[in-house]
């Protein structure tokens, strides 16, 4: 995973290229209804990469000691009032980020309101990769949407190679006990490869990280097309994957959900 001082400049460099997309939308891609996110029209997409911004600015003023709540009850859907409260807390969120140390992620906690209240939060270093993959990917989403090419980062793709593992796979563990994934029917796993990374999904009555399952369904792909894969950017079908086992391959953001 990223140290702070690359996680800051991806996730400072994400944000501003995510916002400017926003920005620079134009009419045409605010009456969009079909995204790379399943389900969202571009105002959706914006609104959620808003709520986003608000919740991770809010986690990390809290890390530094600053009291605060930035987090929207209900997101706005008026695209003038996204735009404004996006420019606003891009440089909220880049204050934030620039006043963090090294001490200070590594012993603080990332929470935002709701977590504080239950008095749980995500470690420091991880916090900071799950912000460069939170925003690296959305504005990917956003550029895609506009037309425009794919631009993902490398620091982006450590990130997402380091953190959506375990992410996903407490995803899916919550999922299971809420009976809102679907689960396999019998034991069986996935082997990610991406060069030198290795990664292993195994199934037995609940997902882990861990051993080598029986005749897994195995992935291949280049580190990018491999994190895009993970995070549900690339299907099984595209031609930039190796695949073992097709079927298998296209439940996996079934039963892997997120990020």
């Amino acid at each position: 995973m990223l140290t702070l001082e690359p996680a800051r400049a991806a996730a400072l460099e994400a944000v501003e290229a995510m916002v400017a997309g926003v920005e620079s939308a134009t009419d045409a891609d605010w009456a969009l209804t079909v995204t790379p996110c399943e389900g969202w029209s571009f105002t959706d997409l914006a609104a959620h990469v808003l709520g986003a911004l608000l919740i991770h600015t809010e986690a990390y003023e809290r890390m530094l000691g600053q009291e605060t709540r930035r987090v929207l009850r209900t997101l706005p859907d008026d695209r003038h009032v996204i735009v404004d409260r996006l420019v606003e807390t891009r440089k909220l969120f880049g204050e934030a980020l620039e006043a963090l140390t090294e001490d200070v992620v590594k012993d603080g906690l990332w929470q935002h309101a709701q977590l504080a209240k239950m008095g749980i939060g995500v470690p420091g270093p991880l916090a900071v990769n799950l912000t460069v993959m939170e925003f690296g990917l959305h504005r990917t989403d956003v550029e895609l949407s506009c037309g425009r090419p794919e631009v993902v980062a490398d620091d982006t793709v450590t990130a997402l190679l380091g953190a959506v593992p375990g992410v996903i796979q407490q995803a899916a563990r919550g999922g299971q006990k809420a009976g809102t994934v679907p689960v396999p029917e019998a034991p069986m796993g996935y082997r990610i490869e991406a060069g030198a990374t290795k990664l292993v999904f195994a199934f037995d009555e609940k997902w882990s990280l861990r051993g080598e399952p029986a005749d897994p369904c195995v992935v291949k792909g280049s580190p990018l097309d491999i994190a895009m894969f993970l995070s549900g950017r690339r299907s099984a079908d595209d031609a930039r994957l190796e695949v073992s086992d097709l079927e298998a391959a296209r439940k996996f953001k079934q039963f892997l959900p997120g990020p």
